[in-house]
């Protein structure tokens, strides 16, 4: 119960440094989350140059992952169906906050710039949806290497492209930008998704060791507290 809870945990904390800043400045303009990143970059001048090569989009990626990472949680572990569908409309509105804004919104599944985040945002809520329905009657084991694959992922696809997109960004300022709180967020909170998942397989996995007071014959079969009566 106790690595469920901190599972949860990691995965909100990720969820939150989405929203929370991933650059530190005196000024609170200058304090851009991922959010802000994913609009602000199509405007940089080395962007447009094309000196720096950037995918905006990836910067949606802690949102998506980490939203299906809750809907699994919660289609798996939520005991009562209210709190699952509940909590389950949160998360997938979460899902479709990277869609462009109404009028853009009409035409985005064409859109060349817009296209990406449309379809992406689509995507992770209909996963979301699948999983809030059906993620009981998957296997422990499965839940999770998938939260293993999403930790690794969203700690380290995003987070690595900021830090490509950096240099432009305190060339830009005129200013070395200091890393915010909300990638360490995204960071920690992802890893801890990927460590608490491994330690849950193990746990799992591993037989329960003997103590030094088990018998001779508990130790010699594993512990599993059965001796042969014929050995006696």
């Amino acid at each position: 119960m106790r690595l469920r809870i901190l599972l949860l945990l990691a995965l909100l904390a990720a969820l939150v440094g989405y929203f929370g800043p991933w650059t530190w400045h005196p000024a609170i303009a200058f304090r851009y989350s991922a959010d802000d990143l994913s609009e602000f970059v199509k405007f940089m001048p080395a962007v447009r140059s094309g000196q720096v090569s950037i995918t905006r989009e990836l910067f949606f990626l802690p949102i998506w992952l980490a939203t299906i990472g809750l809907a699994l949680w919660f289609g798996k572990y939520a005991g009562r169906r209210w709190v699952r569908w509940m909590v389950g409309a949160l998360v997938i509105y979460a899902a479709v906050w990277p869609m462009p804004m109404y009028p853009f919104i009409l035409d985005a599944y064409r859109s060349p710039e817009f296209g990406l985040s449309f379809w992406g945002s689509l995507v992770a809520a209909a996963v979301c949806l699948v999983l809030l329905a059906f993620g009981s009657r998957l296997p422990e084991r499965l839940a999770a290497f998938a939260w293993i694959v999403i930790g690794i992922a969203g700690a380290t696809i995003a987070p690595l492209h900021f830090i490509h997109l950096k240099p432009a960004l305190d060339a830009l300022h005129t200013w070395t930008l200091s890393v915010g709180w909300g990638i360490a967020a995204v960071v920690i909170g992802f890893a801890a998704v990927a460590l608490v998942s491994a330690w849950m397989i193990g746990a799992r996995t591993s037989p329960h060791p003997p103590t030094p007071f088990s018998s001779p014959a508990r130790r010699r079969e594993g512990g599993t507290g059965v001796e042969d009566s014929t050995r006696r």
